[in-house]
Parts: structure tokens; sequence; C-alpha cells
């Protein structure tokens, strides 16, 4: 699957539908009004030499964003930069660190953006080595900007320490209007979790051990000791709820409001494993089972009331001597329902001659993928509702889509939607 796995969360949850927020609230079987039918291209984005898959972004409303080295603009630092989606042109840049603390270990994919409203956040560690006397300082940063102009509207650092330090694999699991949910890790490499006040940038509690995943409304859910917890979004931020699963956990996403996907590592002994390894959707609110599916390998959230998800492959194979991992046979595509945790239909269907889609995104209800051919299929059906959609583009809003050049890597087609 094109972007299910890989992208999942460092583009379609880069979009204002992620983090808890449900793009649309319907009930199933009404048309969807707000999803785009179809494409037109009506710009190319040019990046300036770095690669689009490697460097952060989010799609608003109006502005594409973009976090990358920059070494023409900010004296070989890295920079923001919107670009109207309108016509491609660039709105405004701004820098974002300095040529030593982006050059001390901090890659810009690592970066992390979202946008929340008429904000931007974004999230970056930081290192600096320091002149003179001076043995220099590291931190994550945490900074809101205003999506039209810029400007900085507040900012925020935790993990902050003396002299120069690698900090690794920062995160923006969940944002909303009241809070931004940021992850990464201490210099002696503990998980460490921070939420923040949307409004002013005051950092709310700090957790050091807790690996967050996801912000709901009223809790946050993450790892703690290879157990899943959920710890309430509020001042005191009491732990509200504790699951043991028996075993490691291999993996925690959030494939939408309402439900947490957990794939735990080996829970039976191995004589025990009659059906095959499963997933536990959990209730983020109470941590109680909603349903064990078969693993799902990846999950994102679709909307109306429904997720698309990767799951395992009938046979894992070894790759033969030509082929790589990639060319392996991917798992079956599959929609879930958000309330239920039940499966409501799964590509390929051998009876129906009707194969899967690579899945490209997921808006208002409506799947984005190609087969081979741009294709656009109903998140709670299955079917194909448009096979003249123009694009598969990898990032999707009510007015346009973002497609990632693969031939000309520096470049990014934006598409005007066509109801």
């Amino acid at each position: 699957m094109k972007a299910l796995i890989a992208a999942a969360t460092t583009v379609v949850c880069a979009m204002t539908a992620c983090g808890g927020a449900d793009p649309v609230s319907r009930s199933p079987g009404k048309e969807v009004t707000g999803a785009p039918n179809s494409f037109e291209q009506v710009a190319e984005l040019d990046l300036g030499g770095a690669h689009a898959l490697k460097v952060a972004m989010a799609l608003g409303d109006e502005h594409a964003f973009f976090h990358n080295d920059d070494e023409e603009s900010t004296g070989g630092g890295s920079a923001i930069t919107a670009y109207r989606l309108s016509d491609g042109k660039i709105t405004w840049r701004t820098p974002t660190s300095t040529r030593a603390g982006w050059q001390a270990g901090t890659e810009p994919g690592d970066t992390t953006l979202r946008v929340v409203g008429r904000s931007l956040v974004v999230l970056f560690p930081t290192s600096s080595a320091g002149e003179g006397t001076s043995a220099g300082r590291h931190s994550y940063k945490v900074v809101a900007y205003d999506t039209a102009t810029g400007r900085q509207l507040w900012a925020t650092e935790f993990a902050k320490g003396n002299g120069p330090h690698d900090l690794e694999s920062p995160g923006l699991p969940g944002a909303d209007d009241r809070h931004v949910l940021a992850t990464g890790h201490a210099r002696d490499s503990t998980f460490l979790t921070v939420l923040i006040n949307a409004r002013t940038g005051a950092i709310i509690w700090e957790d050091r051990g807790l690996e967050a995943f996801d912000l709901e409304p009223g809790v946050v859910v993450g790892l703690r000791s290879g157990r899943v917890v959920g710890k309430a979004a509020t001042a005191e931020g009491r732990q509200l709820w504790e699951r043991d699963l028996g075993g490691d956990v291999d993996s925690l996403s959030d494939p939408g409001p309402g439900m947490v996907n957990v794939a735990p590592g080996m829970r039976r002994k191995p004589a025990e494993m009659t059906t095959g390894p499963v997933s536990v959707l959990l209730d983020p609110a109470t941590g109680r089972t909603k349903a064990e599916p078969r693993l799902l390998l990846g999950c994102v959230p679709a909307g109306r009331g429904a997720a698309v998800c990767e799951g395992e492959p009938r046979e894992s194979t070894a790759p033969g001597p030509e082929e790589t991992e990639n060319d392996a046979d991917p798992g079956p595509v599959l929609g879930l329902d958000l309330a239920s945790g039940r499966r409501l239909w799964q590509l390929p269907d051998p009876g129906a001659n009707r194969d899967a889609p690579s899945v490209a995104s997921a808006w208002r209800g409506v799947i984005y993928g190609a087969a081979p051919d741009p294709v656009a299929v109903d998140a709670r059906t299955g079917k194909d509702l448009n096979t003249r959609v123009g694009a598969a583009p990898d990032m999707v809003n009510d007015r346009y889509g973002l497609l990632f050049d693969e031939r000309m890597s520096q470049w990014v087609r934006v598409y005007r939607a066509i109801r």
C-alpha cells in the first residue's frame, strides 16, 4: 500500500483531520458532499532540491507547509515555507534553527507539523555546540505560527539540557483547539511526553516514561513499561486506566476517534497460536476491548466513522532471489467500523473479481488510491465511487490534494478538488 503504513504519521496525520477529530460526522449511507469527487492539477511546488518524501509537511485550507534544509535563505539551516495552493507561490518563509543545530543529528523528516485551525504547530529538536567557554544546549522546541502570515504565536521547550546532544524521534501524536501533544526522548533515551496549552504554549504536564500515541477528548493514550495506559488530558494528569496485554506491544496507532489499535507481540505460546496474531482495538476513554480482529498492520482515519487498514498477508514468504521485501505481496485492504471494531469490507475479493487499491489517502469517507489507475472508493462500503478521479493525491482536504512526484523528487503537484 503506497502511503498507508510509511506515511500514516508523516503525511496523513499532518492534516487537520488527525489527532482524534473525525473529518465529518454522518450516519452511514448518506451522500458524502465534502469529499472531492475528482482532481485537476493547478500548480507544482519546487522544494529547492529537498526530497519531497523526506521533509516534514502539512496541508491547510489555503497553504501547504514544508520544513526542510534551506541552504540559500537561512545560511545553511532549515526553514518553514508556506506555499499558496491556488498558484504554488511562496507566501512566507521563516528559519527554525541554526546551521549548527540542524547538523547536530537533526533530520528534516524528524520534524513534525500539524495544522490546527489558523495555527501551524511545529516540533523539532535543537542542539548547539556553543561558543567560547559556553558548552551549548539542547532541547525540543514547539512553535505555533499563524498560517496566513507566519507570525510566531508562541514557543515552548522541553527536555532542555546543557551541552550538545542528538535528540531522537520527536513527534506530535495529536493536536486540537485546546491541546498539543508532543513526544521525544530525554538525554538518557527515556521517553518523554508533554501536554501543551494550544492557545498559550504553556506546558500543562510532563511525563517521563510515557510514550504517547493518541490524543482523544479528555485522554492521552500511550505506552509505559510495555503496558497501554490512558492519562487524563487535564492539569492533574492522573492515570485513568492501564492494560497489560500479556506481552510486548509491537505498535500502537490511531485509526480514528474513539479507537486505539494495539498490535501486541507474542501474546501466547506458539502452541496456542491457532488463529494467528491479532490486534486489540481499545476504547481510549475506558481502556476496554472493542474487538480483536486479525492483525492490522496499519490504519488511518477515513471519516464517516471508518478507518482504512492494511491486514496481515495470508502467507508470509521470504522474497525470491531477485525480489525485495517491497516486492512481496501486500496484505488486504479493509474498512473498519470505529464504533464496533467490525470489518466493513475487504479487498481483494476474488469472488467479485475485484483487486485491492494501493491506498494514498482518505478524507471524509472517501479513499483515494490506484488500481492501477486513480480511483475513489467508499470507506464504508468498499465500492468504487469514481474510476476517473484524475489523481490519487497523497494528502487531501476539502479543496486541494498534494501528490509527491516520485520521478522528480523535489516537486509536489497541487490539485484542485472538483465535485
